[in-house]
């Protein structure tokens, strides 16, 4: 009888981990489409407003979460070219080129935001997760 209680609680719990991995799975696609809309709507942004840093900024950060980052380079490049203290965007810009495999440029730019603004110092960040990206 215990055999077969167990043989039963083990089949069943075989099928709460697969909802749970649909709802997971439908979340994960609804938040990357959010992630689009969120680029599409900084890109019109910057249509309006080509001297905005933060817009600049913001999708760079959305480009990091979908991957995309030669494109958050490329933003993150011209938050900084239009705010030079953009500490956050030196710090996002560093996170791509990790991304990217690329620790030297990683680094400086750590270096970087850490010196504008010392609560972004990578292990500050990465000890409180402050950034979500850590």
């Amino acid at each position: 009888m215990k055999k077969r209680m167990i043989v039963i609680v083990l089949f069943v719990g075989l099928f709460i981990p697969g909802s749970t991995f649909a709802e997971t799975a439908k979340e994960y696609t609804q938040g990357y489409n959010y992630l689009d809309e969120a680029i599409s709507e900084f890109t019109r942004a910057i249509e309006n407003s080509p001297n905005y840093a933060g817009a600049y900024y913001n999708r760079a950060v959305a480009y990091i979460h979908k991957g995309n980052y030669d494109q958050a380079i490329s933003d993150c490049t011209k938050a900084i070219e239009l705010k030079p203290n953009y500490a956050e965007a030196y710090y996002f810009r560093g996170v791509a080129y990790g991304g990217k495999g690329n620790s030297v440029q990683e680094a400086s730019d750590y270096a970087r935001a850490a010196e504008l603004k010392p609560e972004l110092n990578p292990k500050y960040v990465k000890s409180n997760k402050g950034l979500g990206l850590a």
